[in-house]
């Protein structure tokens, strides 16, 4: 999961209080909650939103962009597929004055092989 440490050096320049990390635990029964926890006790700027089930993708994103405080949200996947190292782009864009621009998208593609 693209944590703390690995979003903050992407926002080098910035305001260090200018942006916060959502986690949203949706029904996991490892130890991810308390991996969560544990970021958020050592940060204030982290938050977890922790689900008493998995409701889905679509009801945990609501649920991290319901609980944001800031002007813009940027959605990572914790499995990686949207990597941090995405973030200062999405800002850039957001922030280059596009008029009445309302989300950045960006899509990920992957190579297969038509070879067996």
């Amino acid at each position: 999961m693209p944590a703390l440490v690995d979003c903050e050096p992407l926002l080098s320049g910035k305001d260090k209080n200018a942006f916060e990390v959502i986690y949203v635990n949706d029904g996991s029964s490892d130890k991810t909650l308390a991996t969560l926890q544990s970021l958020a006790d050592a940060d204030a700027r982290v938050k977890v939103v922790n689900l008493s089930r998995n409701f889905g993708k679509e009801v945990a994103t609501t649920a991290g962009v319901s609980a944001a405080t800031g002007d813009a949200v940027v959605i990572l996947d914790a499995d990686g597929q949207h990597p941090p190292h995405y973030l200062p782009q999405f800002i850039e864009r957001w922030r280059g004055g596009v008029p009445r621009l309302s989300w950045v998208y960006a899509q990920t593609t992957v190579a297969v092989s038509s070879k067996p």
